[in-house]
């Protein structure tokens, strides 16, 4: 278990890599910036909740937490939020990161998201299902990395670009049609 003061403000790159005990997280009210990688890696992190005045969080802050089952957001956070444990951008237009070690199998991405942030999915290996909207018009880097259960996904035909790794390591992936919207 780690309790972050209030007096920190950023949490620099892999601050607690590799913490393989790690269980707990308190991040103290000060926390502003979760940086790259801080809990890479730490894979019995099982909830974290954001603070308030958290205004940045990196892409891979969270990979390889394999049993991180939800990430919640105060609700008075101006920048992010979350919706039964799946974090977001405040006006749900970015789906930031879906906590590898929820047990759902299927899970349909909100109407509102335009964007998969890269790494989003990292590692889920329980789902086997997911609904993409046609809203979405970009998929990040890894954004489905090592889903190693990931059976079927349907790209939506308002995609436009899709980054390097998006599908690394979905051994079971069926089908893929890419979409003619792709540039």
């Amino acid at each position: 278990s780690i309790t972050i003061p209030d007096s920190v403000t950023i949490i620099g790159e892999c601050a607690f890599v590799l913490c393989s005990s790690l269980e707990t997280v308190t991040l103290g009210k000060g926390v502003e910036c979760i940086g790259p990688g801080v809990f890479e890696g730490c894979e019995k992190l099982i909830s974290v909740t954001i603070p308030e005045n958290v205004t940045s969080i990196a892409d891979s802050a969270f990979l390889g937490c394999t049993s991180l089952s939800s990430i919640n957001v105060v609700e008075n956070n101006a920048n992010y939020t979350s919706d039964d444990g799946v974090l977001f951008n405040k006006d749900k237009t970015e789906l930031i990161k879906y906590p590898a070690g929820n047990t759902r199998g299927n899970f349909t991405i909100p109407d509102s998201v335009t964007t998969i942030a890269g790494g989003a999915f990292a590692d889920s290996n329980n789902l086997t299902n997911i609904a993409i909207p046609n809203s979405v018009a970009t998929i990040k880097a890894e954004a489905f990395y090592g889903c190693s259960n990931l059976k079927n996904i349907i790209l939506p035909n308002t995609l436009t670009t899709i980054e390097d790794s998006v599908f690394e390591n979905c051994y079971v992936l069926e089908d893929l049609i890419l979409p003619n919207t792709l540039t």
